[in-house]
């Protein structure tokens, strides 16, 4: 058991020290057709916009025949109170 938990910890080691070089706190996604940059606190909203531009995208080709020509960008954000 203990050597199992040691394994694992060692192999998340090289994702942590990823993370900690980044001082802005900046993350990205890339995909097929987007790349999308969120802070690290507004990770758990990355999937969630994805899903939402992949849909919005497939209804456009869908609905108008559009199709993009670059990857587009996004951004998530928080706004200040």
């Amino acid at each position: 058991m203990r050597r199992s938990l040691v394994c694992a910890l060692v192999a998340w080691m090289p994702f942590a020290a990823i993370a900690a070089d980044n001082p802005l706190g900046i993350s990205w996604l890339t995909t097929k057709d987007l790349n999308l940059y969120y802070y690290d606190s507004l990770g758990y909203l990355s999937p969630h916009a994805v899903r939402t531009f992949t849909n919005a995208l497939a209804w456009q080709r869908r609905m108008f025949g559009w199709t993009h020509s670059n990857t587009c960008a996004a951004s998530v954000w928080r706004c200040p109170r």
